[in-house]
């Protein structure tokens, strides 16, 4: 059962650590309107945390709007916790190993341990609370330095101390002489060798170490080799673990991937086939309505008006599932760089948080270029993204559009002459040093922390900007902000649109000569009963290969060739190339539902008609590419 709750409700439970990484990855699947998945603890009635990990997509109007954002979470609380123990036991097998080859130098082992300089927390194995005079079970759970002090000889003490702090303040192997009392109330003399571990800050971080029995020195060939057989061992069968382990872990993250997967995918094709259902319910019964003898006229107009209007819905399903599958072809489009900068206005303050003040000028000129807009605001967003994060979510934003007459001399290209539009966001943030300047701009380079930032953000506004003829720069310096600037090539304003025309009549075929390539029987064949009714003379072909046989027995019969993108052998696209190299006067009408060919390289100047296509549609491109080839045909016939 679904209940409507708050989107503030919903985030007032994520753990405050997980939060900055969740609204960054909604920004940004919203700012590309994609899929996205994310990973978050949230808190239980109970108080306790467990780990989700949440799945959907951003659904957008026909205006490219964001309107809806469905999804699914899992519970990977468990899978989580697994992960975890098994870090911990490869810890702990990593300890083993530092502790045996420490033994291993230094000779006769007494005992070993393990102090987290941080919490002052000593772990100690058995030998070693045994040599101490301590309850192993407390040198399991951890005891602080003054506990084990406190069983050194009163003359070892202070020289002991001393040294521990020497070792921790300069680094170094440590390496101790002292007395502790047996259980038997006597003292004997150990000697005890470690090494402190340090951050990459230089801040220590814990001190593993040996017990060496010094009074025993004829046992210390014969205890060297059993710690070199335990070496030999650990080694033989640590790899064989660790690979097992990982595999374990792969094959379950596997399986949920997968189930992940065909999770999404059956919710996908359910709500597609109830889409579906629902459209093809209205045209059936549209159909069985207009067989009833006698119908008047304005109802029968009702039902094929219902069946056009349910087609047009479908057209629509059709269409949402190719942009979230990324499969719609990305076209270039004139538009204002400071209206859209304007439009974002409002997301943007949502964007980097109230703590940010933004300031936005903008020039009395509209500045038009001549982009891709979903990536050109897509480039905007990133930008704001990195300026809030430099900004630690407090200070000010400002963003400001001007026109320039060149482009700036960057990463060792000349300046360029030109009219350029530049839309350049500066902050009041960390700035950025001069090493990682040259970095920035690489994928996956980040300077956040994991699950803070893919690094990927820069690098899109990059590839953006060189794919538009256009240029990113950066100023910074650290702890002065920084301004990212875009560059993109301006273009004179764009002409008005025309109203749309009202729906013309079908326009008469006049005997235009039509060859329709098609591999679907029952398409083609509607297509040539279609085009005879509206007075064209259609000629069918199955394929490219019984198309280029048409023609070659006399391409005169037709005035213009309309060909299906997806076929078996030859595309549409191929054999629109072929027939512009042996008849280049012979107009092409391509006809598609989807293509990759056409997605990822459009339609090679050649007419599109998208499937499903209305007849008027088809009436009409018929006649804007051929009637000027039938006329020329008519007026050499005369």
């Amino acid at each position: 059962m679904h209940r409507e709750v708050p989107i503030a409700e919903v985030l007032d439970n994520v753990h405050p650590e997980d939060r900055p990484g969740l609204d960054a990855a909604i920004i940004e699947a919203v700012a590309r309107r994609g899929g996205y998945a994310h990973q978050y603890r949230v808190k239980r009635a109970d108080g306790l945390y467990y780990w989700l990990q949440a799945t959907g997509r951003v659904e957008s109007n026909e205006h490219g709007e964001p309107v809806s954002f469905p999804g699914f979470v899992i519970d990977i609380t468990e899978r989580r916790a697994g992960q975890e123990r098994l870090r911990i036991s490869e810890e702990l097998t990593r300890q083993s190993v530092e502790r045996v080859q420490l033994a291993l130098a230094a000779g006769a082992i007494v005992g070993t341990w393990n102090w987290d300089l941080r919490t002052d927390c000593f772990t100690v194995d058995q030998a070693f609370a045994n040599a101490f005079g301590l309850d192993p079970a407390l040198g399991r759970d951890g005891l602080p330095l003054a506990k084990i002090v406190e069983t050194v000889h009163p003359d070892d003490r202070v020289g002991l101390i001393a040294a521990i702090d020497a070792s921790i303040a300069h680094g170094g192997i440590y390496t101790h002489q002292y007395r502790v009392k047996r259980t038997d109330g006597k003292y004997y003399w150990l000697e005890a060798s470690g090494r402190v571990d340090y951050a990459l800050d230089g801040t220590p971080l814990t001190f593993p170490g040996v017990l060496i029995d010094i009074e025993g020195r004829l046992e210390v060939e014969a205890q060297r080799d059993r710690a070199l057989h335990e070496l030999r061992s650990l080694n033989e069968t640590l790899e064989q673990r660790i690979a097992k382990r990982s595999e374990e872990l792969m094959v379950a993250e596997e399986r949920m991937r997968q189930s992940q997967k065909m999770e999404a995918i059956g919710q996908l094709t359910g709500g597609v086939a109830h889409d579906f259902n629902n459209l093809l319910t209205v045209i059936k019964s549209s159909t069985d309505l207009l067989k009833v003898p006698d119908l008047p006229v304005e109802r029968r107009a009702r039902y094929v008006k219902a069946i056009s209007d349910t087609v047009e819905r479908a057209s629509k399903v059709t269409s949402q599932l190719l942009a979230f599958a990324r499969r719609q072809t990305l076209t270039p489009e004139v538009f204002a760089a400071c209206d859209s900068v304007r439009s974002l206005a409002g997301m943007l303050d949502t964007l980097v948080g109230s703590q940010i003040a933004i300031d936005i000028d903008l020039p009395d000129r509209a500045h038009y270029v001549k982009a891709d807009l979903n990536q050109f605001d897509t480039a905007l967003v990133n930008m704001a993204v990195n300026a809030r994060d430099a900004m630690q979510k407090q200070g000010r934003l400002s963003i400001r559009v001007y026109a320039t007459k060149q482009l700036p001399a960057v990463r060792n290209h000349p300046a360029i002459a030109g009219d350029y539009v530049a839309v350049s966001l500066s902050d009041t943030g960390s700035g950025i040093s001069s090493e990682q300047l040259e970095q920035i701009f690489e994928p996956f380079f980040t300077t956040k922390g994991v699950g803070h930032g893919t690094g990927l953000g820069l690098s899109q506004v990059f590839g953006f900007a060189k794919q538009s003829g256009g240029e990113i720069t950066v100023i910074s310096e650290v702890d002065a902000g920084s301004i990212f600037t875009l560059y993109l090539p301006e273009v004179p304003k764009p002409p008005e649109k025309p109203k749309e025309d009202e729906p013309q009549p079908l326009m008469n075929g006049h005997g235009t000569g039509v060859l329709v390539v098609e591999d679907n029987l029952d398409v083609g064949n509607f297509a040539v009963q279609t085009l005879t009714d509206l007075g064209y003379r259609p000629v069918l072909a199955h394929n490219a290969q019984e198309a280029l046989a048409e023609l070659s027995q006399d391409s005169t019969r037709f005035d213009v060739v309309f060909t299906d993108v997806v076929m078996p052998g030859m595309s549409g696209i191929e054999l629109g190339h072929e027939i512009r190299r042996l008849y280049h006067d012979l107009p092409v009408l391509l006809a598609s539902g989807y293509s990759h060919v056409l997605a990822q390289n459009g339609t090679y100047g050649f007419e599109l008609l998208h499937k499903p296509y209305s007849v008027e549609e088809l009436s009409r491109l018929l006649r804007k590419v051929g009637i000027w080839q039938h006329r020329q045909r008519i007026f050499h016939k005369k």
